[in-house]
């Protein structure tokens, strides 16, 4: 949807009704993205744009400060997905076709 200049957040009900729709039964589902997820997201955002807005001096130190952060990142998601989340920022669907 971004690419063509439309931004769409589809609700879990949409989701669900569009893969019914498409001849999909559900068979799990799993949120993903929860506290500790979109904590991870969020450093390695802020990592991608003030490696993406600096000045090419800085590289290397933008570089630096991403490898000492990678595990502090990986280890966010490894705990997020160590747990079963409520909620979140996405939903896994593993579905079947009928």
């Amino acid at each position: 949807d971004k690419i063509v200049g439309r931004n769409h957040i589809y609700s879990e009900n949409e989701l669900v009704e569009k893969l019914n729709q498409a001849g999909f039964k559900i068979i799990e589902k799993k949120y993903c993205y929860g506290y500790y997820g979109k904590i991870g997201y969020e450093i390695l955002t802020i990592l991608q744009f003030i490696f993406a807005k600096s000045k090419i001096i800085f590289q290397p130190i933008n570089i630096i400060i991403g490898i000492i952060l990678l595990p502090i990142i990986i280890l966010t998601v490894i705990i997020d997905n160590s747990y079963t989340q409520n909620s979140g920022n996405g939903i896994l669907f593993i579905a079947k076709k009928d």
